[in-house]
């Protein structure tokens, strides 16, 4: 281990500008950080001058056993709190570049001196044991497949030899020599260390995950956070590779990308670098993007009809909209769960879930428990309490509405009942996403003590329940304009009481921008600002200073022709927002998709919104997970997970309430009496399902390449994995008997 206090975090390995600032690239020679608070200052003596129970705490740190029974030697019942932190680095960094691990390490101090950085990287001997020892799934070079097999007709010869591409055509595989679009697809095996030349390269992604599992085998980083052991502990950025995204398009803020006119292997570059939790969330954006086109033309050629066509035309043209948005709703689906399934092909995350790493707080003993059962249960039992809370206050609050409208003279708590009735309005509103909220910040806390075997069931489990409540939250005021307000409020044009329909589109228009509006501040302008800020206070802040020169200190930090040292790249990204996920994301994605095939009858032209903001977003998440936060850690994942089930829910929820809103608010069904219109609701409802359901089953899980690409891979395992062995002659029977006849006369001589 180096001297800390001798090396700043420097490099001279070049320099470039981040954030508008000038900063330099040191990032080359590593795979993670770890940020530790430097003990040795003035304001942490005091504070680790305690004593602590090492025994116990020593403990919590291991997640092994064996380990702790190992090393618990070290710690007392009684240390002080700095002895403490001094054992756990010292026994991280033995293991760390002892034999069990051999990583390659190094220390350097932070600009301001109160950190200390501990720098790792994976050399490759050291990946290839650890992969050998994890029995982690790896892909076959192309170039290990063999040349043909007797089917000439479906030989695929070249550089690559048999191994399928993704472009099937004539009944066999493109070769990447006739088609540079075409990408081979390899098989995955099982990481054998004598058989390691016929493995790829190990890419970043493959480094990370090995390093971060190898580690947490050991100690818990998640529990060294958690009692300030390490301040942080990241993925490091690397320059080249965040150039080379924001060079193509895919993480620059420029209107030339926003269309997605980006190279056509850019869904494998985000998954070698980021793994593919974050590549699904992109590769689902994109295709929802690139899917969302035609429709969105069709409904600005419906936007117009109000220009060409009288009203009952112009709501004819609407329920037509409104079924075909059903149509290609259900279409859609199916076709991104075929990509999707090639794509887990080709990545090899088939069956992720069988072999993906167990939570650090799952215990297999505790799988059927009463006591795991009781909790899910309480956990389900949660969320239907906060369902009624909110569908009680929403009834109880329209229910006083309605009669303080109908009783204008009268007086509610001493004010006059249409103030009463504006106010609480806003109290329904408030309520539901104050409890949203709550619920947001409860529901993960209880599905933590739910047992759950990896982090991804875990996430499912609790995007599930969220969805519910936040849901309810997004879609019930459009809900209660178009089905309900008729009849608590009333809706007026000219004096005269109508559907409540075009408050609908007025309402949704004004949404759409506040999203847009709300989702730049939040997603770019704030984190943006928020890092620059932090950077340069770090550069120029004085610790000597208090008071009102401190004050002055912090507001030079806007005066922006200061002269500020270069910053180091990797100090840079420990300022940054740590990744949380992209669950938020794609909640208020798919909350919007919900919108535009729940409430296309009221509003065709949202989806032309949602085309539109769409474009802007894809571009906003992958400048903030590539600049303004620390680099996702390459979780594995198998397509969209939980997202699947709910886009498909929200497909029959959108037959549904289409429907409805065609029979029961929109002319002429609207005038027919309860009776014909519950009997035309059935029949409409029931028609539209089953042609969703036609739309959806027409396009196959499997395309013809993922299909083609498993029967080739299956023909080709053994000869790759024993090259040379199994010829037609060795496999050739030979029979002990001599040949014998069977006469036709049945006599046997």
């Amino acid at each position: 281990m180096m001297d800390p206090e001798k090396q700043p975090l420097r490099s001279q390995a070049g320099s470039g500008k981040y954030l508008g600032l000038d900063i330099e690239i040191d990032d080359k020679d590593w795979d993670y950080a770890m940020v530790f608070p430097k003990l040795d200052t003035d304001a942490k003596k005091k504070e680790f001058d305690t004593t602590v129970n090492g025994q116990e705490l020593g403990k919590e740190m291991f997640l092994s056993a064996t380990m702790w029974k190992k090393h618990q030697h070290r710690f007392t019942t009684q240390m002080k709190k700095i002895d403490f932190h001094g054992e756990l680095r010292k026994l991280l960094v033995d293991h760390l570049c002892g034999p069990e691990c051999g990583f390659s390490l190094s220390t350097k101090t932070s600009i301001d001196g109160d950190e200390l950085f501990l720098l790792i990287r994976m050399p490759e001997d050291s990946a290839k044991k650890i992969a050998d020892m994890r029995e982690i799934k790896m892909p076959v070079k192309p170039t290990k497949y063999p040349k043909d097999l007797d089917d000439s007709s479906r030989t695929v010869t070249g550089r690559y030899g048999m191994c399928p591409t993704s472009n099937f055509r004539n009944g066999r595989f493109v070769r990447v020599e006739e088609d540079n679009t075409a990408i081979p697809i390899p098989m995955y095996l099982e990481y054998e260390l004598e058989m390691k030349d016929i493995y790829q390269q190990f890419e970043d992604k493959d480094k990370l995950r090995l390093l971060f599992v190898h580690i947490n085998s050991f100690i818990d980083i998640r529990r060294l956070l958690k009692h300030q052991i390490l301040k942080k502990a990241f993925p490091i950025h690397h320059w080249e590779t965040v150039q080379e995204l924001s060079s193509n398009g895919w993480a620059r803020l420029l209107p030339q990308f926003l269309c997605n006119c980006l190279p056509g292997n850019i869904d494998d570059k985000v998954r070698n670098y980021y793994g593919e939790e974050v590549a699904f969330f992109f590769h689902w954006l994109d295709s929802y993007n690139m899917c969302i086109i035609p429709i969105a033309l069709l409904a600005a050629a419906c936007f117009l009809r109000r220009l060409f066509f009288t009203g009952d035309m112009q709501r004819f043209i609407a329920i037509g909209f409104s079924a075909t948005m059903c149509i290609w709703a259900a279409a859609f689906n199916s076709y991104y769960q075929q990509r999707a399934n090639l794509k887990s092909l080709q990545w090899g995350m088939q069956h992720f879930e069988g072999i993906a790493t167990l939570r650090p707080g799952f215990d297999k003993a505790k799988l059927g428990s009463l006591r795991v059962s009781f909790i899910k249960s309480c956990h389900w039992l949660f969320v239907l309490l906060v369902l009624f809370e909110l569908l009680a206050v929403v009834a109880s609050i329209s229910s006083f509405r309605r009669y303080a409208l109908k009783n204008p003279s009268d007086t509610t708590y001493g004010l006059s009942n249409p103030l009463a009735s504006k106010i609480a309005k806003y109290l329904l509103t408030v309520n539901i996403k104050v409890v949203a909220i709550l619920f947001q910040v409860i529901s993960p806390k209880i599905t933590a003590y739910e047992n759950f075997r990896t982090d991804l069931q875990c996430s499912n489990a609790n995007i599930r329940k969220q969805f519910i409540v936040k849901g309810f939250a997004y879609y019930y005021p459009f809900l209660y304009i178009l089905f309900l307000k008729r009849y608590v409020e009333g809706c007026f044009q000219d004096g005269v009481r109508v559907s409540c329909i075009h408050e609908v589109e007025d309402n949704l228009q004004i949404f759409f921008i506040t999203y847009i509006a709300s989702f730049v501040g939040l997603e770019i302008l704030y984190p943006f600002l928020s890092t620059w800020y932090r950077i340069r206070y770090e550069v120029i802040k004085d610790k000597s200073l208090t008071g009102f020169a401190k004050i002055k200190r912090k507001l030079e930090v806007f005066s922006l022709d200061k002269k500020l040292r270069p910053y180091s790249y990797i100090e840079a990204q420990a300022k940054c927002d740590e990744y949380v996920g992209m669950s938020d994301a794609f909640m208020e994605l798919v909350l919007g998709y919900g919108y535009i095939v729940m409430f296309s009858v009221a509003y065709p032209f949202m989806t032309v919104l949602a085309m539109l903001s769409n474009m802007v977003v894809v571009r906003i998440l992958a400048y903030r997970v590539t600049f303004l936060e620390q680099r996702a850690f390459p979780f594995g994942q198998e397509g969209i997970g939980a997202w699947k089930g709910i886009l498909e829910l929200l497909t029959f929820m959108g037959v549904v309430l289409n429907a409805c809103s065609v029979v029961f608010e929109m002319k002429p069904l609207a005038l027919f009496d309860t009776k014909h219109k519950l009997i035309d609701f059935i029949f409409i409802e029931h028609v539209m399902m089953l042609v969703v359901f036609v739309s959806s089953i027409a396009i196959r899980p499997k395309s013809v390449v993922q299909e083609a690409t498993e029967e080739r891979n299956a023909e080709c395992v053994d000869a790759i994995m024993c090259p040379g062995e199994g010829t037609e002659t060795d496999l050739m029977l030979r029979s002990p008997s001599k040949a014998i006849e069977l006469p036709l006369d049945g006599k046997v001589s």
